[in-house]
């Protein structure tokens, strides 16, 4: 009998497309010996368009997201929650949202869709790049995202899996 489900969401190209993957694949292994349903929500680099219909391997389905090919794509991909909800929705047992690395912006909506729905946020931190300020539009859009989400949302969720010491001490 499962204990509800989790959804995993981030940059990851399961089941074995990049360290991502591995890394979100044995931690779902630990939760699911736990009991629990785990379902990922990555990317794709295959995909035309965002999959609405999952795929099952090792007893895992993954719904991923198409990877953004462009400039416009990747800034859809700043500021996208679209396919994120469709997921999320589509859970009525969903017990906790895990998000990998994730930008500020759909983490923030990870978090407000969570709270609304009583669904506890876990953030799974493995890097921290330090953006320098600058005023190239692109250099600055990555400075504010990176300083939002490290310095305010992710002191927000309700657990952490941090890859350090020093990371997880920070994000607290």
């Amino acid at each position: 009998m499962s204990k509800g489900t989790i959804v995993y969401i981030g940059g990851m190209e399961m089941p074995n497309g990049n360290a991502a993957a591995h890394r979100v694949r044995s931690n779902s292994k630990i939760f699911k010996t736990l009991g629990y349903d785990v379902v990922f929500v990555g990317v794709d680099k295959t995909l035309k368009e965002d999959l609405y219909e999952p795929r099952s391997f090792d007893g895992f389905l993954s719904f991923p997201a198409k990877y953004p090919e462009n400039a416009r794509e990747w800034i859809k991909s700043l500021y996208g929650f679209k396919h994120v909800k469709f997921v999320l929705d589509k859970f009525p047992d969903l017990k906790f949202a895990v998000c990998y690395n994730m930008h500020a912006k759909p983490l923030e909506r990870v978090l407000k869709y969570c709270k609304k729905r009583g669904v506890k946020v876990i953030a799974d931190s493995t890097e921290w790049y330090e953006n320098k300020f600058s005023l190239s539009p692109i250099k600055f859009i990555k400075w504010l995202d990176t300083k939002k989400s490290m310095t305010v949302l992710q002191k927000k969720v309700d657990g952490m899996i941090a890859i350090s010491k020093y990371l997880y001490e920070y994000l607290q």
